[in-house]
Order: structure tokens, then C-alpha cells, then sequence
């Protein structure tokens, strides 16, 4: 059993609803163990394309899969969820980054762990930190903690990520 954090995001219909979902049938379909979730973030988009904000969270648990079979299976969550690939950065109804998976570092063409953009992410970092602060990137060696510090003072910060007030969630 690996340790493995999945970045969960949307900006398409209810995303509110969708990230919550989403967060569930992660747990479920990965078999976590010893799972917490994140509170949920209204985030600004990054990137060139005009859409609305973002919903984001992180959610962690151990997990019996591999790097391979993780990927799979959130790539069927996103198709089942009504994730279209249209426009890179583009507005999308969910999601999900396997942000990293134990101390595992891999870099392939269609898969790279830990995701290679997660240290200038305040939407990935904010959660993080919010559930697995300790855990030591091992390509820079530095703890999330550190990572968001980092990025709090870094010219990089330019999104805005506010905590999402649960009150305006629809049940």
C-alpha cells in the first residue's frame, strides 16, 4: 500500500457537487484506506484560456495500486463524469492529478508522479498542506509546508485560493 494524493478540480455545471463526488468515487474505485479529504477552494484559473473559477481540493489515502492502474482508473472516473479534452487548460466538469504516490518518482510520457507543475500550484499546495503537510518532494526535497511558503513569497502566486464557505455547498 502506497500513499497516494489525487488533485480534484471543476468549473463546468455544479462543480461544488462534482468535486464531492468525484472525491467519493476516488476513495471508493482505489480502495483507500486511512483516507482524509480537504476542504473544497474556489480557485482563479491558471493558464491563457478566459473560463470561470475553479473548484479544487486533494484528498489522500493508501492505496493497492500501482502508479499505471491509479491513472486508469481516475481517467475512467473523469470520462464517467462527462470530462471532454477539448482545449488544454480549458474549463472542464472534473479533474483528477495524481499528485504524487509515496516517495515514487516517475516520469514517462503519459504519466509523470509527482505531477511536475504541484510545487507552483497554490489550488494543489493550499489543500495539500491542509491534509498531508509533512510529505517530502522527493525530486526537491522539500516538505508541501515548505512548498507553499515558497510559494506564498514567490512571484509565481498568482491565483487566488480562498477557502469555499461550506454554507454555500447545495446539499
Amino acid at each position: 500500500m502506497e500513499t497516494v494524493a489525487i488533485g480534484v478540480g471543476g468549473n463546468i455545471g455544479d462543480a461544488s457537487r462534482q468535486v464531492i463526488t468525484a472525491i467519493s468515487r476516488v476513495c471508493t474505485e482505489l480502495e483507500m484506506v486511512e483516507f482524509k479529504a480537504s476542504s473544497l477552494y474556489c480557485t482563479t484559473p491558471v493558464g491563457p484560456v478566459k473560463q470561470g473559477d475553479f473548484v479544487n481540493a486533494v484528498c489522500v489515502g493508501l492505496t493497492p495500486y500501482s502508479p499505471e492502474d491509479v491513472l486508469k482508473k481516475l481517467q475512467q472516473i473523469e470520462k464517467e463524469m462527462g470530462r471532454v479534452r477539448e482545449v488544454h487548460w480549458g474549463p472542464r466538469t472534473i479533474d483528477l492529478d495524481i499528485l504524487l504516490l509515496g516517495s515514487i518518482s516517475i516520469e514517462r510520457e503519459h504519466l509523470v508522479i509527482p505531477h511536475p507543475e504541484m510545487h507552483r500550484r497554490g489550488f494543489v499546495l493550499v489543500p495539500l498542506a491542509e491534509v498531508f503537510s509533512d510529505w517530502i518532494h522527493p525530486r526537491l526535497g522539500r516538505s508541501v509546508l515548505q512548498l507553499l511558503r515558497e510559494w506564498e513569497t514567490s512571484s509565481e502566486s498568482k491565483e487566488a485560493v480562498s477557502l469555499l464557505d461550506p454554507e454555500s455547498i447545495e446539499p
